[in-house]
């Protein structure tokens, strides 16, 4: 175990940079990502839904210490198809990280993409601004909005991958690319790209790994890995479609079920619409299922 160990990230939420306004954004995110149904008056709220009873990504990086190969590969497969449907939509998340990310159940594999409070929607001709997300997976565009408030860069889809370049790390070592005792060396750290892949974590994993990597931690957002690019990347694309795969094989396989069984199932649509619980698909297409607004 490297003696350079993770600790809970916290995002900015105070000071001269509040978290976002995204009111005018809502409807089309809820339009978008799968949202759970409302506790009843009668019960007390849960801290998170019952389906999502797995615990955070973090949580498990800290009890493993870091990933297989295999293993980090079909995580980070869940996570591109969740961020990649995201972008379609022109939704930036803005606060990827392993806190973020919970699995459904303690003895699944299977994750969803929680915590939507920083996500904007991206336009040419309408970029993203201001400062949001966390400190360790922010990238160096939004950092500009650091020390001024007015005249940063803006920034789009690039963003979020910066910060999976930044989750790949940490899955795969245990450990955050960039560390610092004070924030202000952090961030310099994050603002020029400067890490290293550290002989103790590093030796046993593959160059390709590698190369996502140092191909998404690059400064120019522009120079960066594209997302069509980072699903075709060699190390992640047999993960990426296993899990198209399995996604589009689910509905079939849930639709056969009562027919099978002679049974209606308590899933089943009650309007004929979406499942109960479920978001109804959109014009543009079904809510992502990755995604879990919270």
């Amino acid at each position: 175990m490297s003696t350079r160990t993770r600790t809970r990230t916290e995002p900015w939420r105070a000071g001269p940079f509040p978290r976002p306004s995204i009111a005018h954004d809502r409807l089309s995110l809820h339009a978008t990502v799968d949202r759970p149904r409302p506790p009843s008056p009668t019960r007390a709220r849960p801290t998170r839904p019952r389906r999502l009873s797995g615990g955070e990504l973090f949580n498990r990086i800290v009890d493993k210490g870091c990933f297989t190969e295999a293993e980090a590969a079909d995580l980070f497969a869940q996570i591109l198809l969740s961020i990649d449907y995201l972008h379609s939509r022109d939704i930036v998340h803005r606060d990827v990280k392993p806190e973020n990310i919970l699995f459904v159940s303690s003895e699944s594999a299977d994750m969803k993409l929680i915590d939507f409070g920083y996500a904007g929607l991206w336009a040419a001709d309408k970029q993203l601004t201001g400062l949001c997300g966390t400190p360790d997976y922010v990238a160096p565009e939004v950092l500009t909005w650091y020390d001024d408030d007015d005249n940063g860069t803006p920034y789009g889809k690039g963003s979020d991958l910066w910060s999976l370049g930044v989750l790949l790390y940490v899955i795969l070592s245990g450990c955050s690319p960039f560390s610092a005792d004070e924030e202000e060396q952090l961030l310099k750290q994050v603002a020029e790209a400067k890490y290293e892949f550290f002989e103790h974590e590093w030796k046993n994993i593959s160059a390709e790994a590698k190369d996502i990597i140092s191909r998404l931690l690059v400064v120019d957002p522009a120079k960066r890995l594209t997302m069509p690019e980072l699903l075709s990347h060699a190390w992640v694309k047999d993960a990426v479609a296993k899990r198209r795969t399995a996604m589009e094989q689910a509905p079939k396989a849930a639709s056969a079920a009562p027919a099978q069984g002679g049974a209606a199932s308590s899933s089943a649509p009650t309007d004929g619409g979406a499942p109960k619980g479920e978001l109804k698909p959109t014009p543009s297409g079904a809510a992502c299922p990755g995604c879990v607004l919270l």
